[in-house]
């Protein structure tokens, strides 16, 4: 490590290159350093997803033990760095490792959006929320309720400009051929207003009506009709010359002039061609060369007349800077129905944040942004920085502009206490722009991004400024040499074709492998013309690529298929089962997907449309699809014909519309169908049961629990959710299913027969043995939707900021920002196809699709066709595609290459357990439901283990009763009931001495066992030097198990106090004390 005086350690980490092992390094240089066992509770790590989170979690742990039992990988380095003796060096890694397995729940290494939670929450009241509010996680439902709002107020007296705004916005999407149904753009347009991007076009917008929104538009049009009305007047009377010259259409070369000043006269033109440029200009070249004397005459006196033409039609072209902006002013006029859409769109948002005491995480950035900025001493951050004394940033590329405004000041106090800081990153993989992810920040570093960064800032970037030193990781430890060797030739020569604000990025991204095998790489081009004729292609092409790794000794497990979308992915999986391979893909494992998921949601709208025979179909075909005759299902398979033959009835009915005939209207018996398909299932009687219970019996009783059992588990997880939620029932569960929930995947782990599908972004941070990479044509000269437009004085606008698409920008007075966000579409092209590139171990095998195979070397428009230019380059001629490498590969190495895998669960093992998508996090008290009409036996046994757990100390018991009693959750018999029990407990005698003050007390404290197992007993009290564990439990039914638990409880505790420990279990039911021996 450098000097201690610079301790702003920025690295930049290519691909394989070891980030991991640096982060966990510094980590443990930081934790090991002060021989405090307690030092890692004061280090904050943020990392960029949940899957990193834990992954760096398991690493210090690891690494740590190793440490402890004098070896790993770290053992030299941590010595010479923290200029220690192994000797201390590994009794303060005992005392560490001890003391992180004890206090797991003090590790601070958690991802960005979380640390967020955890601040805004302990600030709640300096920041003037409610403590009761709630942080929604996704943002889809506060924008879908926003809309509702706005909807409402179309028509209604006193809305007429919000009424026209949103006609215009209807229009708007017709002429563009987009989606004529309002409700879905609006939804999309909402998700756009709460983007960071935006945040300076919405405060832009916030003072203005949309009655101003109508104003500005019709000061836009004013604008532009004068300059057409000059137009069109100057070409009239160039017209009316002509005729006064008594001059023929003959009489002109090509009879351009007269033609091009009637379409002129309209007041509009898209081009002037070089030709009526001439013409316009110099009058003699309008006519031929051996015409009369009079007609040249009359040509040179027209002249006077045709200059004022190309003037006035010069400043409507992008030539001029008036034509820029006449431009400019055209688009933006379009454009302001959508604008003021989205500024009262964005205002229906914050209210109803505000009527629901909710907050989104976007407005949780943004406000604390807003603090940072205008303070010289953030308060928020005060009494934090006095915790955190150490903080390390991973994935730093795509950290967005406010998330690390908003972090950099905890940065700037622990540098301005003499403490290491790192962050980590690589510009090359910034794959994440949809998220805000910014890769200019890693480059600008120590200097922060923005004009007015305020006093708080700005002291900061001096901060960072005078700590900085930086370092590049430059081997790679993944790949075998010929693929680091070809991948550092590919991109060296492709950055020469890159724009030259992105040549930067790429810059020393040259690897020194370390790898002793030598891995290979193929690559075939797949040139069709039609998207259907290239899809076709590249699955024939892929198939014949993993029959040959198959038979070069691969398992179809160690094969990844890595693509762009995840509709890319689930068109070749679709095909791979047509094959011998089996595709294991997230998008084919959507709840919406499988018949399990759907025959519930089936179930539940029959019984509010009952007489919708069509759901009683739907219904059938799920249950003959979950059915089967093989060794996995115990029913047999379920005879469509058979059930629709016995409870389909055809009736003949009269009808008015057939002239008086009889017709034949069918009606299916779906509650008969039911009873026989599931003898057990008790629906209609169910249905007025809480939801989670009554889902939970369907999913039972069709089979899901049993034979698919992560299906009814992600079926189950949503249930909660609704139920936690103000539309709790059957009708918000349809509601969270049509909106999110179908679209909810389960967690599966791939089996060493299945080929593993997914998409570039989800492959991130992960390693294949064999990696295959599809390249579609997307073209990346344009880009896709509104991005935000700052206008400045220059555009001469009315306004400041604006929404426009890519062609609205093009050659207008912001051409230059339309070119910036067209290279910020071209590096995610090219770093989507590095970060697929750089994940092989063994194989790398890329099949690019071409349009044609005579493609514009010159003007590249896909990043296939970079990659094709730039192995052209390399090799002087023409590629046509096949093996790269030069050494031979051999075989598979069967397995003696360690592969970096995602810890992940089988569904047949997903029963129970965290939900795949968390959506809202809720403070303990607000989760919890009224139950008005009486706790059964459990449910009372689980509020008494509640209310215990509640209780650190004696004197805390009173103020919880009080506040039990004062409550309005139970009924007063399930309050005396449990108060009675829970008193019982605090005056036995014998446990009177786990609750006293003078104790130290640990409650629900999360640890873990050295094989990474956790645990959580209800209670740990040291008393003098024994440690005592403590369970509730309501009967002594189950009494073997019970202490087999705390024995277990015990034997680890053991393990890391190395000290005495005994055993207890508190029986509620009635109140006993059992010591477990």
């Amino acid at each position: 490590m450098e000097s201690s005086s610079k301790n702003f350690e920025v690295v930049r980490a290519s691909a394989g290159s070891g980030k991991t092992y640096r982060l966990v390094l510094r980590y443990l240089e930081c934790a090991l350093a002060y021989g405090d066992q307690k030092a890692f509770s004061r280090i904050l790590a943020l990392t960029f997803t949940n899957k990193a989170a834990a992954e760096m979690k398991d690493r210090i742990l690891e690494d740590l033990k190793n440490l402890a039992d004098g070896g790993g990988d770290k053992l030299s380095e941590l010595t010479t760095n923290l200029k220690l003796s192994e000797e201390v060096l590994i009794s303060r890694a005992k005392s560490l490792h001890k003391e992180m397995l004890h206090r797991y729940s003090d590790i601070s290494v958690m991802t960005i959006d979380s640390f967020v939670n955890r601040l805004v929450r302990t600030f709640a009241r300096d920041l003037a929320l409610e403590q009761d509010f709630r942080i929604e996680l996704n943002s889809d439902q506060v924008i879908d309720d926003a809309v509702t709002g706005l909807l409402e107020r179309v028509g209604v007296k006193g809305n007429e400009a919000i009424s026209e705004l949103l006609e215009g916005f209807a229009n708007l999407q017709i002429e563009e051929d987009k989606d004529y149904r309002v409700r879905r753009p609006l939804n999309e347009l909402g998700a756009a207003a709460v983007k960071e991007n935006m945040r300076d076009v919405v405060e832009s917008f916030k003072d203005l009506s949309p009655e101003k929104f109508k104003e500005i538009s019709k000061q836009l049009k004013k604008s532009t009709s004068f300059a057409e009305k000059v137009l069109k007047e100057k070409a009239t009377a160039a017209l009316d010359k002509i005729n006064e010259l008594s001059m023929e259409d003959s009489d002109f070369s090509g009879g351009r002039v007269p033609k091009s000043l009637r379409i002129l006269r309209s007041g509009r033109v898209k081009e002037l061609k070089a030709t009526i440029r001439e013409h316009l200009t110099h009058p003699e070249s309008m006519v031929r060369k051996n015409s009369p004397n009079d007609l040249v005459l009359k040509a040179q006196e027209l002249g006077t007349y045709l200059t004022p033409v190309f003037n006035a039609a010069m400043e409507m072209l992008p030539e001029t800077e008036n034509g820029k902006r006449y431009l400019l002013a055209k688009k933006l006029g379009k454009r302001l129905d959508l604008m003021g859409t989205l500024s009262e769109l964005h205002k229906e948002i914050l209210k109803v944040q505000t009527e629901n005491n909710i907050r989104t995480f976007d407005s949780m950035h943004n406000m604390i942004a807003q603090i940072v900025r205008n303070n010289p001493a953030p308060f928020i951050y005060e009494r934090l920085g006095n915790r955190y004394a150490h903080i390390f940033m991973d994935e730093f590329q795509d950290t967005s502009v406010t998330q690390w405004q908003n972090l950099v000041v905890l940065y700037d106090h622990a540098l301005g206490t003499n403490h290491k800081t790192l962050v980590v990153g690589d510009g090359k993989q910034a794959i994440y722009r949809w998220r805000n992810g910014d890769y200019k920040q890693l480059m600008d570093l120590p200097k922060l991004q923005g004009a007015d960064l305020g006093m708080a800032l700005e002291d900061a970037q001096r901060s960072l400024s005078n700590h900085y030193y930086k370092d590049n990781l430059g081997k790679n430890y993944r790949s075998g040499f010929e693929i680091v060797k070809w991948n550092n030739s590919l991109f060296q020569e492709l950055t020469n074709h890159l724009p030259e604000e992105l040549k930067e990025v790429y810059a020393k991204q040259q690897q020194v492998p370390v790898k002793e095998f030598a891995g290979a790489v193929n690559l075939e081009l797949v040139v069709e013309a039609t998207v259907k004729e290239r899809r076709d292609k590249h699955v024939e092409v892929i198939i014949r690529r993993l029959r040959e790794y198959v038979r070069q000794g691969f398992n179809p497990g160690d094969i990844t298929i890595l693509v762009r979308t995840n509709r890319e992915g689930a068109i070749i999986a679709q095909e791979l089962l047509k094959t011998e391979f089996k595709p294991m893909t997230e998008e084919s494992l959507h709840l919406g997907r499988h018949p399990g998921p759907l025959a519930v949601v089936a179930l539940i709208r029959w019984l509010l449309r009952p007489k919708d025979n069509s759901l009683g179909a739907t219904i059938l075909q799920c249950a003959a699809a979950l059915s089967g005759d093989d060794n996995k299902h115990s029913r047999k398979k379920v005879d469509e014909a058979y059930f629709l033959e016995k409870y389909v009835v055809i009736k003949q009915v009269e009808s008015l519309k057939e002239g008086g005939r009889k017709v034949s209207i069918g009606d299916f018996d779906t509650e008969g169908m039911l009873l026989e398909l599931f003898p057990q299932l008790r629906a209609i009687e169910k249905s007025s049961e809480p939801l989670v219970a009554f889902v939970g019996h369907v999913c039972e009783q069709m089979g899901i629990t049993s034979h698919y059992p992560a299906y009814a588990e992600g079926v189950l997880e949503l249930a909660r959710e609704v139920s936690g939620s103000e539309e709790s029932g059957i009708h918000g569960f349809l509601r969270m299913w049509d909106s999110k929930g179908k679209e909810r995947s389960v967690i599966t782990t791939s089996h060493s027969d299945s080929v593993n599908i997914m998409t570039v972004h989800k492959a991130k941070g992960l390693a294949f043995k064999v990696t295959m990479v599809l390249l579609t044509v997307k073209d990346f000269t344009k880009f896709r939707g509104v991005i935000p437009v700052a206008l400045d004085k220059s555009t001469k606008m009315p306004l400041h900021a604006a929404m426009l698409e890519n062609y609205d920008m093009r050659d207008t007075a912001v051409e230059d920002q339309r070119v910036a966000e067209v290279n910020r579409v071209i590096l995610d092209s090219v770093n989507v196809a590095y970060v697929a590139f750089t994940r092989p171990v063994e194989r790398l095998d890329v099949v690019v699709e071409l349009e044609k195979e005579d493609f514009d070397r010159n003007k590249v428009k896909t990043v296939g066709e970079l990659i094709v230019k730039s192995l052209e380059e390399i090799s002087g001629g023409k590629f046509t595609g096949g093996k790269l490498t030069e050494s031979d590969p051999g075989k598979a190495l069967l397995g003696n290459v360690k592969v970096d895998v995602t810890h992940q669960i089988t569904p047949s093992d997903l029963t129970t357990g965290e939900t795949v998508n968390h959506l809202v996090t809720v403070p303990p008290s607000e989760g919890e439901e009224v139950i008005p009409d009486g706790l059964d036996a459990l449910g009372l046994g689980i509020q008494v283990h509640k209310t215990l757990e509640k209780i650190v100390h004696v004197e805390h018991w009173k103020k919880i009763k009080d506040s039990l009693e004062s409550g309005l959750r139970f009924s007063d018999k399930d309050k005396n009931k449990i108060i009675e029990r829970v008193q019982g407990v605090m005056d036995l005698a014998a446990a009177n001495m786990f609750f006293q003050p003078e104790n130290h007390v640990e409650v629900e404290v999360d640890f873990v066992d050295k094989s990474g197992r956790m645990f959580r007993p209800d209670r740990i009290v040291r008393i003098d030097d024994v440690w005592h564990v403590i369970d509730y439990k309501t009967t002594d039914s189950g009494k073997l198990s019970h202490e087999k638990q705390v024995r277990e409880y015990v034997h680890v505790l053991e393990e890391i106090e190395r000290t005495q420990v005994k055993g207890w279990i508190i029986y509620t039911d009635p109140t006993q004390l059992i010591a477990v021996v």
